[in-house]
């Protein structure tokens, strides 16, 4: 067994840039009127529109976060890491 720990920061930091950046790809885009169809089917596309625009925010602000999430815990684990390490070195 060893006694280190090998800790993978700077791949969560990797993989928390890459969630962010995904997320930035998630732009609310305008819905253009549409003159051939009929105000039913309009209203309801614009409502379904509206919707997915809703949930794309959603999924974006979810996305964000979680790429900070994983970052801070890269950088928690980290410090973990270091801590158990002085705590063996003192104790053993």
């Amino acid at each position: 067994m060893s006694d280190t720990i090998i800790n993978s920061r700077l791949d969560a930091e990797e993989d928390s840039k890459q969630i962010l950046s995904a997320a930035e790809t998630l732009q609310n885009r305008e819905i253009h009127e549409d003159c051939s169809s009929n105000l039913t089917v309009q209203r309801e596309s614009v409502s379904a529109y509206n919707l997915s625009q809703e949930k794309k925010s959603d999924y974006k602000a979810a996305l964000q976060q979680d790429g900070k999430n994983i970052g801070t815990l890269g950088s928690t684990f980290g410090e973990l890491d270091a801590c158990i390490a002085e705590m063996l070195s003192n104790c053993f």
